[in-house]
């Protein structure tokens, strides 16, 4: 189940849709945080899966998203 909670723009220098959400895991019974960001445009793009691993949350790594959505990438 997905639960959109906000939509805001990743920076003012680099602007693109980002949406962050809360997906649950029903199997480990928990919810997990997720970003996801969009390039500029309706064409197809190709897709970035980042995790930002132990300790770390969906803020890490906001200069590596922007600069992969600047590439025309999506970024989840």
């Amino acid at each position: 189940m997905l639960s959109l909670f906000a939509l805001a723009t990743a920076s003012t220098i680099i602007t693109a849709p980002v949406c962050d959400a809360v997906w649950h895991d029903a199997a480990r019974n928990r919810d997990v945080p997720v970003r996801i960001s969009l390039p500029a445009g309706t064409a197809r793009v190709p897709l970035v899966v980042w995790s930002p691993g132990l300790g770390g949350d969906v803020g890490s790594g906001g200069v590596w998203a922007r600069a992969w959505t600047a590439a025309g990438r999506a970024v989840v």
